[in-house]
């Protein structure tokens, strides 16, 4: 009886194994499935959109077009072609009916985008690669068409690739200085110069891009009225492609000041007493170096660290108010979350102290937060 007992025992789990590996089965084909069927939606979107579309031979475009990419975009390679036919040719100038031809990368043929009006003569220059670029924001590539300019400004026409071709972001409302390229931020934004009418006014827009529409939206703005700082950024941003103005991409919270009591300065990855050398060598586009009271220092576009001498290790380490945009009596109502807070006497700076660490919000006379600042006590 026993024994028929422990049989019956064993059948009956051998039949729940069954049972359950053919429903692990069954869950794993279906997910499969749903896997499959996802990736045959993601490839319904073809690379080019063929339809309606006037095409050319690539091997023609290669050898002949005046401007050449090759660029990604989402999951899809491309080659990308302006040209014209019959571009008329005067010293180092091509002037003709120019339009962009989009294809698959290594495709032999190559389809035209409506993006350029076709009755419009553009004029480029050669070796000029900044009167037609690529901008990369996200997981979508743009491009940036120099259609007029003036002795200061260019205007620019903004287009990108969208389900397997080129349509227009923005149509020549947006300017930018002649002399410094539109920049590229960690490939997720981009920003324009202008200058505010005659005066020394300096004016950065920085943009993102709203992907369900593909178009352009204004993240942050500022102006700088200052003569001298205004004439720094001018010439640092002339000095190196990767160097852009701070803008709003941080809010002042509880979670940043969690960090911050750990030693970890709001908006960086790198922890006080990492050594400065380490941090020079992983970001390598830095504007200044040199020293203050505060001792040597490294500036960067969206932070500057402060250093020990002797060691190398960072110290301190502030960053722009331009990236939080926020004042002095609210980052004092987020400090009073984290313990007591104190002013200094002339009341533009409040302190948050920590076991470790100090925190100071450093504000201008208009009570906005120009520097926030950690350092070690």
């Amino acid at each position: 009886m026993k024994k028929f007992y422990i049989t019956v025992c064993l059948l009956l789990l051998t039949a729940c194994s069954y049972d359950t590996i053919a429903s692990i089965k069954t869950e794993t084909l279906s997910e499969t499935e749903e896997a499959k069927d996802e990736a045959v939606a993601e490839k319904a979107v073809p690379a080019v959109v063929t339809e309606g579309k006037e095409k050319m031979d690539t091997v023609t475009l290669k050898e002949e077009s005046l401007f050449k990419y090759e660029v990604k975009d989402a999951d899809y390679n491309y080659n990308v072609f302006v040209y014209a036919e019959n571009a008329e040719k005067k010293d180092v100038f091509y002037s003709g009916h120019y339009a962009f031809y989009l294809a698959e990368k290594d495709s032999t043929v190559a389809y035209k985008q409506n993006v350029l009006k076709a009755e419009e003569i553009f004029t480029f220059k050669t070796g000029n690669d900044e009167q037609i670029y690529p901008l990369k924001v996200g997981n979508k590539t743009i491009f940036a068409v120099a259609e007029q300019s003036d002795e200061v400004h260019t205007q620019y026409l903004f287009t990108g690739i969208d389900n397997g071709e080129l349509k227009l972001i923005s149509q020549g409302d947006i300017k930018s200085l002649n002399d410094i390229k539109i920049r590229n931020i960690n490939q997720k934004y981009i920003q324009t110069i202008r200058r505010v009418s005659s005066s020394d006014s300096i004016q950065f827009t920085t943009w993102g891009i709203e992907k369900e529409t593909l178009k352009l939206v204004e993240q942050d703005k500022e102006t700088i009225t200052d003569k001298e700082e205004a004439a720094f950024w001018l010439n640092s941003l002339r000095e190196k492609n990767a160097f852009y103005y701070p803008f709003k991409d941080l809010d002042l919270n509880a979670d940043l000041l969690a960090k911050a009591k750990q030693g970890i300065p709001v908006g960086s990855p790198y922890p006080l007493g990492t050594n400065i050398q380490e941090i020079k060598k992983s970001e390598p586009n830095y504007m200044q170096e040199g020293v203050k009271e505060d001792g040597p220092y490294v500036m960067y576009p969206e932070i500057t660290y402060y250093y020990n001498a002797e060691d190398s290790k960072v110290t301190a380490a502030e960053i722009p108010g331009d990236r939080l945009r926020t004042t002095l009596a609210d980052a004092e109502e987020i400090f009073r979350q984290f313990g007591e807070t104190s002013k200094n006497d002339t009341g533009t700076s409040i302190y948050l102290n920590t076991e470790k660490y100090q925190i100071e919000a450093v504000a201008d006379q208009s009570n906005e937060v120009k520097w926030l600042r950690l350092k070690r006590r």
